[in-house]
């Protein structure tokens, strides 16, 4: 008996329904979606019938897609959210991710649950919980070790989600309170106001500065593309990509460079296989740092410290090209031996340290027209990011993806024949012609008009990879004839390929597995009765509800992280390199408050406190 292959999925964002079909014409397995409410990207909503168009152009391909659901839920927000996960099961959604608990205790349709990183998800006990209650896959925190998926991996069945390449959240997932205490704005309900890309300074614990006015708190993106296979073997199931907010040009770039890369990989090893069908191909070539990045880390992959923080500034520096040499009135030199064209986008850091962004007028010769009055100066380190030449060759150049078929004449009886499309997994499709046939004067040309004829698929999402003609006699048939069964045979094949597709149905059977945990406080982040019913059913210690339903004092933690302000400048007591040291507690602070900077250097860990009413 053959040993069934582990099928690796590759999951893209969706932001709407152009960027969800571009990620799976680039080579996405899967994608996800937000609907209208509930996803935890506020900004990144849509209308059932656009997930719906999204499901069916998916499901040609053998693609999945899955709808965020992963806020938090208040009260009178219980009954509509019921009713959305029907209407999205009743569309073919294929899984909705999910945060609130809420949902094990609804009328639910039989629809797989995937719990959100939004529900923290980093130790081997909580994820065996969530199997337990039924849970279909685990979004894994991004903090995460190789060794720790591994030993969830041996202590579990689950499906397993890691993400791969995208912008980081300086605190756990689901347990950052930071945008809320300053602001009324909730990370658990979608509408995060980013504190940690704001400007901070750091202080000691008597008030004098170490650092003015630096994105302290602001991390790189991550980048795993060199651990890949790594990761697929830890026994991953699927590779995910952030980004709901990103445009269709992000998309369709780092979906193909992990594409061809996880390709690589399924080919090296015979055990494993892709989920998606078809073949995808992009004509521009893939570059990470072609699309917004604000430099990269693994984060944590390997168990090592790194400086994962980008001070200067949190917006996308793009790619470095090289050094300014010379300048006279707004034109300028670059050292470099990249190819620049009018409309490039440049950046670099100010003599202050201010990031200063300038387009590119004209370029002549080695000198580079700037627009009058830029601040560029000799000396200046240059990145581009935005490419000209490599924006108008995406829109050019379309990705595609192209589903194989062999197409065949056959006979079915003296007064019939046929036109049969036929694809690797057996599908097959049939466009009988009826008869009387004209017999070919000259056989030869006949048949390679037919064989011309039958092979163009013309711009639907098919590759004819055979075409055979069977019958014992060459009849002639006219072009347009030929043309008109074809198109009919392909378009039968398509609705038979979409029909084909069959979801998995898994239905959530309620039960009394006991929560393994500590007691419950605000950071399990309950917020209606549901949440609460789920837990106590689960014999859980509830002591307090969600952060966001409390009147709150202050001397709350409201950022856990595994990245250290101390390791990142160079004061980490663990660290034998470290020479500086400062007086404890060290304190962030900007317009918005000031709060205690503590640190768990047993765990790793460090804390941001409120310290009284803001």
């Amino acid at each position: 008996m053959s040993k069934t292959k582990r099928e690796i999925e590759l999951l893209a964002p969706a932001k709407n329904l152009e960027v969800g079909k571009i990620a799976i014409l680039s080579g996405a397995d899967a994608v996800y979606i937000g609907a209208q409410k509930y996803g935890a990207r506020e900004a990144a909503g849509n209308s059932v019938d656009d997930i719906k168009e999204l499901v069916d152009f998916a499901h040609l391909y053998s693609c999945k897609v899955f709808v965020t659901m992963n806020t938090i839920l208040y009260e009178s927000e219980l009954q509509f959210a019921n009713k959305l996960a029907w209407e999205l099961y009743e569309i073919g959604v294929d899984a909705l991710i999910i945060q609130d608990m809420a949902y094990l205790e609804m009328d639910m349709p039989p629809i797989p649950l995937h719990a959100s990183t939004q529900m923290d998800n980093r130790d081997v006990e909580k994820v065996e919980f969530l199997e337990h209650c039924g849970l279909n896959r685990v979004v894994l925190a991004r903090e995460l070790s190789l060794d720790k998926i591994k030993a969830i991996r041996d202590k579990s069945q689950i499906e397993l989600e890691a993400f791969v390449h995208g912008s980081l959240c300086v605190c756990f997932s689901g347990q950052c309170y930071l945008s809320y205490y300053i602001g009324g704005r909730s990370a658990n309900r979608g509408a995060c106001a980013q504190p940690c890309r704001m400007l901070w300074d750091l202080e000691d614990a008597d008030g004098n500065k170490i650092i003015e006015q630096n994105h302290l708190l602001s991390l790189k993106d991550m980048n795993r593309l060199e651990s890949l296979e790594e990761i697929v073997l830890s026994g991953v199931n699927s590779l995910k990509i952030e980004g709901r907010l990103k445009d269709a040009d992000y998309v369709r770039n780092i979906v193909g460079l992990y594409r061809k890369q996880l390709d690589k990989i399924i080919a090296k090893h015979s055990e494993l296989c892709a989920v998606g069908e078809g073949e995808a191909f992009d004509p521009v070539e893939n570059d990470p740092e072609k699309s917004f990045n604000r430099g990269f880390t693994e984060f944590f992959l390997n168990a090592k410290r790194e400086k994962i923080a980008n001070f200067q500034s949190p917006k996308s520096l793009g790619k470095y090209i090289g050094k300014v040499v010379q300048k006279k009135a707004n034109l300028f030199a670059i050292d470099t031996e990249v190819e620049l064209a009018n409309g490039d986008g440049l950046c670099f850091y100010s003599k202050t340290g201010e990031l200063k962004g300038v387009r590119v007028n004209k370029v002549e010769d080695k000198w580079i027209q700037f627009p009058p009055r830029s601040c560029l100066f000799v000396g200046a380190e240059v990145y581009r990011n935005y490419d000209q030449k490599y924006q108008n060759d995406l829109k050019a150049n379309p990705p595609t993806r192209k589903l194989k078929v062999c197409i065949q004449f056959i006979e079915n009886n003296q007064n019939e024949l046929a036109i049969q499309v036929k694809d690797a997994a057996g599908i097959v499709a049939i466009k009988n012609i009826e008869g009387p046939f004209e017999l070919a004067k000259n056989s030869e040309m006949a048949l390679a008009n037919i064989k011309k004829q039958l092979g163009k698929v013309g711009d639907l999402p098919l590759k004819c990879s055979q075409v055979r003609y069977s019958p014992d006699k060459v009849y002639f048939f006219r072009m347009g004839d030929l043309n008109a069964w074809r198109r009919e045979a392909l378009e039968l094949y398509l609705e038979k390929k979409l029909v084909s597709y069959k979801r998995k149905d898994i239905a959530i059977t309620k039960n009394g597995t006991i929560w393994p945990g500590s007691k419950l406080d605000y950071h399990a982040n309950i917020s209606n009765s549901y949440s609460l019913a789920f837990w106590k059913r689960h014999k859980a210690e509830i002591d307090s509800m969600a952060f966001e339903m409390q009147h709150k004092e202050g001397d709350e933690t409201l950022v856990n992280s595994k990245y250290c302000l101390k390791y990142q400048i160079g004061c980490c007591p663990q660290n034998k390199s470290s020479e500086k040291t400062y007086k404890e507690p060290l304190y962030l602070s900007n317009e918005h408050g000031r709060f205690k900077v503590m640190f768990d250097c047993k765990k790793c860990e460090m804390m941001l406190i409120a310290e009284g009413q803001k």
